[in-house]
């Protein structure tokens, strides 16, 4: 099977054990949304649910062919996923950006998926920036060059 480029093996099993926590914690919060309903969100809400869905779609292919790019893409979903769901689902309404959960009627599964999703995108945006900083130094080993005495004639 093809590995990430430029991780150990260790790096790469805990990137993708916690990409995986991060799959599933997003497909729970997404049935979650579907069985409340999708049309009681404002637009707002729906067009970033609906961009985090593709850029999730695209993290599957990548994490499937083990491109490598992919804990980049992971740190790109990871961070604004953690925060935007927090901000929209446990601060109190403010407004457009807002699915606030503390409105009535809001079940413990939906806090569970919430609470669950949030933390499979920090659990992302940890795994990927550790990827990625052992892919940086991987880069700058094979990048650099031996040091040449110019003194020397």
């Amino acid at each position: 099977m093809a590995r990430i480029e430029g991780l150990t093996d260790a790096t790469e099993r805990t990137f993708l054990a916690g990409s995986l926590f991060y799959l599933a914690a997003w497909a729970l919060h997404s049935f979650d949304h579907v069985r409340r309903g999708l049309f009681d969100i404002d637009i707002p809400v729906q067009v970033l649910g609906n961009v985090q869905v593709v850029l999730t779609v695209v993290f599957i292919w990548m994490l499937a062919n083990r491109h490598r790019l992919s804990p980049t893409m992971a740190i790109a979903i990871g961070i604004p996923a953690t925060l935007g769901i927090a901000m929209a689902h446990l601060l109190p309404d403010f407004g457009s950006f807002s699915d606030s959960l503390w409105n009535d009627g809001i079940d413990w599964f939906t806090w569970t998926a919430v609470i669950i999703e949030i933390s499979g995108s920090t659990v992302l945006t940890i795994v990927g920036v550790k990827a990625w900083r052992e892919q940086q130094v991987v880069v700058d080993r094979t990048s650099a060059s031996p040091v040449s005495d110019s003194r020397s004639s």
